[in-house]
Order: C-alpha cells, then sequence, then structure tokens
C-alpha cells in the first residue's frame, strides 16, 4: 500500500514511522505478504482477492534500480491475464 500511496523519498519516512509506532507488525505483514507472493507465483495465477499485492508489487520494483526484470516480466504476466479475464 505505501508503494502505491506515497514516492520513493517519502515512502521511507512514512515506513520508518510506521515501524516505530506498530514495532514488529510491519515486519510480520511484509513476510505474509512475501509468502502470498511466492504461492501466487507457484500457482500461476492470481485470485482476484491477491491482485492488488501483485499490481503494488510490480509498483515497487518498476521504482527499484535493482529490479529482476525476469520476476518482472512474470508478475506482468499474471496481471495482464488476470486483467483478461484469468483470475479465479
Amino acid at each position: 500500500m505505501l508503494d502505491m500511496a506515497y514516492p520513493g523519498g517519502e515512502r521511507a519516512v512514512v515506513r520508518n514511522k510506521l515501524h516505530a509506532a506498530a514495532g514488529e507488525a510491519t515486519d510480520i505483514l511484509k513476510e505474509r505478504d512475501a509468502k502470498r507472493l511466492a504461492a501466487i507465483r507457484k500457482r500461476k495465477r492470481i485470485r482476484t482477492e491477491d491482485d492488488y499485492l501483485v499490481r503494488a508489487t510490480i509498483d515497487r520494483l518498476e521504482g527499484e534500480r535493482d529490479a529482476d526484470p525476469d520476476v518482472l516480466r512474470e508478475l506482468y504476466a499474471l496481471a495482464d491475464a488476470a486483467s483478461a479475464g484469468g483470475a479465479a
């Protein structure tokens, strides 16, 4: 969500404030999202409720200089399939 709501520099500041206020809850959510994304990639399709996670990950990776282009291509394909009615 932060990736969509805040540009790069502000995102880091907000993330630090959230971490200070919420403690390890932010780490728990980050780990949960990473597990869900791994499951989506393994399944090779997006369920409707996971669409936001894939799109937010694409947005985040597009903003990183060292993003893995293979992962981005895979996520683009998943998002395109979901947009074309491939989400179940």
